[in-house]
């Protein structure tokens, strides 16, 4: 808008000077016949056939009234106006005043610069600056594209045209609409300073202020920008899209959105794919998932028949009648039944369940965020694949090398013998010492070793699915399936109000809501720190579910003071969760525990045990129940006088310095400093644990 200003300034500006100036006089140069006359006490010359000529312009009509003394003249059919080498000017009916400059066409009137044509019925058009105006409608074409609005003004020595209210660009992939546009002949751009849509085949730019490309369809937009393909959007302070390459570049303030896939991701320099619907974001990156409680106040949301009985008119009711009636009452529908019709009436009103949802974010931040779709079944192949390539085949053993044998001086040599240099030719009889009696070769039996291998494994996989630290939750999808892929690497960090995280990537997929933390991850939880060389984290029905800690699995846990550690280790820990909260932890192969126990807020003794697998409860937090549940090897310690390395099992890592404390932490963009670290809290005296090292063996299932 600012621009249309100063183009109008400016316009104003240039006609003021030319009106200062001696105007010039229109000149007939031809025509085929002329009268003179008096109209309305003027003096009239008629015109046909007429041309004439003022300064630059050339002027043509089938007929005309010329008014020498106004200097100016109207003109009547096939009006025609040559300007320049290019510019031509055509309508019905002409006014023109040489003093002014101010040609005033009407009807058909059509504007033709090179390859751009102006068509309206009324055009005010100045010879001088090459200026035209229309107030009641015109179009502009100028080859694949068509421009329409209400009001139109055209520059000449620009070739820019400007456009107002109701414009619509017409081209050969697009369709725009705005309020105010301008449009360059020369270039082919378009440039908006108003509410703009650009719709295109499979999607659509809104901006305020920006640019189109009618020749890359490439568009621009610097103000209220939102880009919308599908379910996608995405918004931000700047938006650029090449719809030939399928590209898009967003900076700052970026907000991606897939209603669909349920995703939102946030960002200030992000690019976009369109074929692979594919989003990269790699400045202050982050992504937001939502969690949902339902907090349920204690209330019977259901009549019970028999809280609202009618009492028995006699008290010494026997119990045979009794067990008739209710036979009789069983027996009857519910509708028909003679007790409940009776009680219909006086029965209170149902009492509505009342649940408080309470919802918590999930924060998922790194130095680079991917979003991209895929199918199910190419999912499924890379995650084989990424599981194949971190796995060493231990089958195929590398040959030693054999080592140079050094020549000492007691060795023996071989020395060479020329057989046929030799005159004892017995050993060319095959049997001189008779023939020899080979011993029959047995029967083997034929082992289907494939069927063996097979039922094997297939026993082990069906004993593995009702494990609850294996069993894992089936997802009923097809191969073609749309799922929403997330990809974090380096410095990928995770803030909830209950769980925070890091690791060096982290990827989620919504096809089995499974986030899975690589390289050296952590996991924190209240008072409980889990390591381990690979984790999962699964949601369900936007609650945490499960977790896995597969290989080197570690968890530490913090109790009554920062200088003892419960802790917990194991080939493989499962972590099961009661309302986003850790409730269980199954510990699967060497598993191994250290924990105290506590008197008046004092650590007195230390159990050191050993097991194959350990299943524990935790209460607020805090082991309350600790399960042996095979091959148990247990020591009892007093506390004091314990060594440092006594205290804690081999891989222990204790980081709390890495732990985020809060959003703002890890994503700079979101406002003010990070917090420091608070120091854990001070647990009142912790009752001693429950142990239980004779369960029977055997799974347990999961809750």
């Amino acid at each position: 808008m600012h621009k249309l200003l100063i183009s109008f300034c400016l316009l104003l500006l240039t006609i003021s000077v030319s009106a200062q100036k001696k105007p010039t006089k229109v000149i007939l140069v031809s025509s085929e016949k002329t009268l003179f006359a008096k109209v309305n006490g003027v003096d009239v010359v008629k015109v046909y056939r007429g041309t004439f000529q003022h300064e630059n312009a050339t002027l043509q009509s089938d007929s005309a009234y010329f008014y020498q003394q106004r200097n100016a003249f109207d003109a009547f059919g096939h009006v025609v106006i040559h300007q320049a080498d290019t510019l031509n000017i055509y309508s019905d009916l002409l006014n023109y005043n040489g003093n002014t400059h101010i040609a005033i066409l009407t009807n058909n009137v059509r504007l033709v610069d090179k390859d751009a044509t102006l068509s309206t019925n009324h055009l005010n058009y100045n010879t001088l600056t090459r200026y035209g105006t229309y107030t009641d409608g015109g179009t502009l074409s100028q080859n694949e594209n068509t421009l329409v609005s209400r009001n139109g003004y055209y520059f000449g020595f620009s070739r820019d045209s400007y456009f107002r209210y109701d414009v619509v660009l017409t081209g050969k992939d697009a369709l725009v609409k705005s309020d105010t546009m301008r449009y360059n002949s020369n270039s082919k751009i378009a440039y908006f300073y108003g509410p703009t849509h650009i719709y295109q085949k499979t999607d659509t730019l809104y901006t305020e202020w920006g640019t189109y490309n009618t020749n890359n369809r490439q568009a621009l937009g610097t103000k209220n920008n939102r880009y919308q393909q599908g379910s996608k959007t995405m918004v931000g302070d700047t938006l650029f899209f090449d719809d030939i390459a399928g590209f898009g570049r967003a900076n700052n303030h970026i907000v991606f959105n897939d209603t669909q896939q349920k995703i939102k991701l946030f960002g200030d320099l992000a690019n976009y794919y369109q074929k692979q619907e594919r989003t990269v974001v790699t400045k202050n990156a982050y992504v937001i998932f939502v969690t949902e409680q339902r907090d349920s106040v204690n209330r019977d949301s259901v009549n019970h028949p028999e809280k609202y009985a009618v009492k028995k008119a006699s008290a010494k009711t026997t119990t045979a009648a009794s067990a008739e009636k209710s036979a009789v009452k069983t027996a009857l529908p519910p509708k028909q039944s003679p007790k409940l019709a009776a009680t219909e009436k006086t029965r209170p009103p149902l009492l509505k369940d009342t649940v408080i949802i309470k919802r918590d974010s999930i924060y998922l931040t790194a130095d680079t965020l991917e979003s991209y779709v895929s199918t199910y079944k190419a999912e499924k192949i890379k995650r084989e694949q990424m599981f194949l390539a971190g796995l060493r085949d231990t089958s195929v053993k590398a040959r030693p090398k054999p080592k140079p044998k050094i020549k000492g001086k007691n060795d023996l040599e071989a020395i060479q013998v020329d057989l046929r240099n030799l005159t004892d030719t017995t050993y060319l009889h095959r049997e001189f010492f008779g023939k020899m009696i080979l011993p029959k070769p047995e029967k083997k039996r034929v082992v289907d070793t494939m069927a063996i291998r097979k039922a094997r494994q297939d026993s082990i996989r069906k004993s593995m699915e009702k494990d609850p630290v294996y069993a894992t939750r089936k997802v009923v999808l097809s191969d073609t399936s749309r799922v929403r892929v997330i990809n974090s690497w380096h410095h990928a960090k995770i803030f909830k109000s209950d769980l925070q995280a890091v690791a060096d990537s982290i990827t989620f997929s919504n096809s089995d809501s499974l986030v899975r933390l690589y390289v050296k991850p952590i996991i924190w939880t209240e008072g409980s720190q889990l390591t381990g060389d690979t984790i999962y984290l699964q949601l369900k029905n936007k609650k945490l579910d499960n977790m896995d800690l597969i290989r080197h699995s570690f968890v530490v846990n913090t109790q009554g003071d920062s200088t003892n550690f419960n802790q917990i280790s194991g080939k493989k820990i499962r972590g099961i969760f009661n309302n986003n909260r850790l409730s269980t932890l199954f510990v699967d192969g060497n598993a191994e525990s250290i924990y105290f126990d506590y008197e008046n807020n004092k650590a007195t003794k230390l159990n050191h045990s050993l097991s194959s697998r350990i299943r524990i409860q935790l209460k607020e937090n805090k082991p309350s129940l600790i399960a042996f549940l095979s091959k148990v090897d247990a020591q009892l310690y007093p506390a004091e006088g314990l060594k440092d390395d006594q205290k804690i099992l081999k891989g222990f890592i204790w980081k709390p310095k890495d732990r985020p404390v809060s959003k703002e932490s890890i994503i700079p963009g979101l406002a003010g400093k990070p917090k420091k670290a608070a120091p854990p809290p001070k647990s009142k005296t912790t009752p001693a644990l429950k142990v239980k090292p004779d369960l029977a063996k055997g799974s347990l299932p999961i809750k």
